[in-house]
């Protein structure tokens, strides 16, 4: 009951504010010559300031845009060549995870060169497409918006409202069955040691995890898109670009430790069908400080995105465009190297100040995090391991008995582990393995 209130209050608020009452430091912005944000971040040589964008004035109308991870101000930004560009104002972001993001982004543009001076990635126009973000404030930020994109829980919350669900439903199903199937197996089982009752959890789950399967279709996807390609080579060419776009975006997704991966994160350009992500955070362990995500699937390949891609754009354009990121990644393993070191030590120096960091590093035999500029033995130690880990997964994506298999069969393991009912039933319910 509360919660119906709580939307409906929430519901009632406006949904489109004057800028006016918000800035008026931003309503005197006329014929400025305040350049766009973010235009320096794709520039390799040195920018020519005629060609650069200017800020002609922003929109008086300001959306307040809600999502499951929170609310922001959606500022439109009208250019001196006439273009729009829209930022979402984000609020009460955590300093932390506000500069994780920026290295992780950084990072990816890096990676964006190298699929470009690869020729077999060049030729598939590989490319991540990751967010602007300027930093406003400790908590406060800006960050590119592709009003042109839905996100996946959109769709599936769409489908359920027309059944008179929410998308809450299925969690909170999936997590009562699964309790009353452990507590059976309980029953029925006259050993209660610690090992039998895991087991017992892992064998409960299956069987209420292909219920709720038969509950939720798997053309949920593929059906969303033939609805908005209705012409069928256009609907062929967006499948065949949605492909390349997932696999780049999940190889740098399991190549950087990047968990999380719930449908709210993911979205689904409608003009080219590019696959966007949001929230890049690399995962690291906080009982060994090393970059590794312990989430039982490499990356997101639940099973509408399978039945969307079907099995020509699974096993062909994904598989083909995965294995020329590889190559990409090690055409110059040196450069690659070099540049993870240089994000990655930031980030384990910011892991390294926290609670669990500085007792990891505690036991190792470091009374602290090293300052910048000075080296410590445990925190060398491991920043050289979680660079040779991530090095590793570019060079043998998959650890088999066998070194000698060839690329293309690790990959194949890769995405078979990724697609796994026996191991996406494993998953949290709110990452949502059944959609």
């Amino acid at each position: 009951r509360w919660k119906g209130n709580f939307q409906r209050r929430v519901e009632a608020m406006q949904r489109v504010q004057n800028l006016e009452s918000i800035s008026r430091h931003l309503v005197e912005i006329r014929n400025s010559d305040l350049e766009l944000f973010g235009q320096y971040l794709d520039i390799d040589s040195e920018p020519s300031s005629e060609l650069l964008l200017r800020i002609q004035c922003i929109s008086s109308d300001v959306q307040i845009i809600r999502r499951p991870v929170g609310a922001g101000r959606k500022l439109e930004v009208i250019c001196s060549d006439g273009s729009r560009h829209f930022f979402l104002f984000e609020t009460s972001v955590n300093a932390a995870s506000q500069r994780t993001e920026e290295r992780t982004v950084q990072l990816i543009r890096l990676l964006n060169m190298a699929f470009v001076k690869n020729v077999g990635s060049h030729q598939r126009r590989l490319c991540v497409e990751v967010p602007t973000m300027i930093p406003t404030g400790q908590h406060t930020r800006l960050v590119s918006d592709n009003s042109l994109s839905i996100s996946t829980s959109e769709l599936l919350e769409s489908f359920l409202a027309r059944r008179g669900q929410t998308i809450e439903d299925p969690l909170l199903k999936f997590r009562k069955q699964c309790v009353e199937e452990t507590s059976n197996s309980a029953n029925l089982s006259t050993t209660q040691d610690a090992s039998s009752s895991g087991s017992r959890e892992g064998a409960s789950r299956r069987p209420v995890f292909d219920g709720i399967c038969r509950d939720i279709p798997d053309t949920i996807l593929r059906d969303w898109l033939v609805s908005l390609f209705l012409d069928p080579s256009v609907l062929f060419v967006a499948r065949h670009r949605l492909a390349r776009s997932f696999a780049v975006s999940s190889m740098v997704v399991y190549l950087l430790a990047i968990g999380s991966r719930r449908p709210h994160n993911m979205f689904i350009s409608y003009t080219t069908g590019q696959v966007i992500h949001a929230h890049w955070r690399p995962t690291i362990q906080p009982r060994t400080g090393f970059f590794e995500n312990e989430e039982p699937v490499p990356f997101r390949l639940s099973r509408n995105w399978t039945c969307l891609m079907d099995f020509p754009g699974l096993r062909g354009v994904m598989i083909g465009s995965m294995m020329a990121a590889l190559e990409a990644f090690q055409a110059d393993p040196y450069l690659l190297e070099s540049q993870f070191l240089a994000v990655m030590r930031d980030e384990l120096m910011s892991w390294s100040s926290t609670k669990d960091g500085a007792k990891q590093l505690s036991a190792s035999g470091a009374a602290m995090a090293p300052p910048r500029g000075v080296e410590g033995d445990a925190f060398e130690t491991r920043l050289i391991e979680s660079v040779k880990r991530v090095m590793t997964r570019a060079t043998n994506p998959v650890s088999t008995d066998d070194d000698s298999d060839p690329i293309v069969q690790k990959i194949e393991d890769l995405v078979h582990l990724a697609e796994s009912p026996s191991l996406l039933c494993q998953m949290d319910p709110s990452w949502h393995p059944w959609f």
